[in-house]
Formats: structure tokens, sequence, C-alpha cells
């Protein structure tokens, strides 16, 4: 990842202008909004299904950037998962986390919320 703020984040080049997940293998995918909003009533949570994506690419670190105003929210279930996993989370407002995520070398995957 290169750079993010409100809206956007470039990742190898190209710039997304909505949250995306990084799977460990590199894969990037747009997260599902509409279903994240139909669970939660907004996108400021993550979903099971999205931490299951990101643990099934078997990272050692998933980065989670919150957004510009540290707005992104783990639900408990997701916590859960996470105690289980042999992964470990940093989260942090998504300017910090990108910048963190770039300097990892291990395996690992993200989810970067945008706004």
């Amino acid at each position: 990842m290169t750079s993010t703020a409100f809206g956007w984040v470039k990742y190898e080049g190209k710039m997304h202008q909505e949250d995306i997940l990084i799977l460990a293998d590199g894969t990037v995918m747009r997260r599902n909004a509409d279903e994240v909003i139909r669970k939660y009533g907004t996108m400021k949570a993550i979903d099971v299904e999205e931490m299951t994506l990101l643990l099934e690419s078997e990272p050692e670190v998933i980065v989670v950037g919150t957004g510009q105003s540290d707005s992104l929210r783990i639900p408990a279930e997701v916590m859960t998962m996470l105690d289980k996993s042999n992964a470990r989370l940093v989260q942090g407002v998504s300017p910090k986390a990108v910048k963190y995520f770039d300097s990892l070398t291990c395996r690992k995957a993200a989810l970067i919320h945008v706004k």
C-alpha cells in the first residue's frame, strides 16, 4: 500500500474507493457492503465472514485499518474468532495501519476501512 485518505486507499498502484480485504496471498477484494449493512446496520463493523476469509488465508498478522477517524469496530464474535486463531491482530486508524502493513515482512492480511 502506498497511501490512504478519506474515501480511498491505494494498493499496488491501484486506487480503491471502497473498503478492501487483502488476503495473505495478496488477493484484493472489495468488502461486501450489502451483507455487512444488512447484519450490522452500518459498514463500520467487521463481519464474521470477512474475518473468516482473512483467517483462512493463514496470515501471521491481521492488520485492521479502522478508518480515518477510528470508526470501524470489531464485534465480540469476531474477537472470539481471533482469540482462537494463531493470527495476531493489529488495529489502528487507516493511515497508520497502512504504514504498519507495509513494514511487515511476515505473512499478513488486512481489512482497510477508507472512511
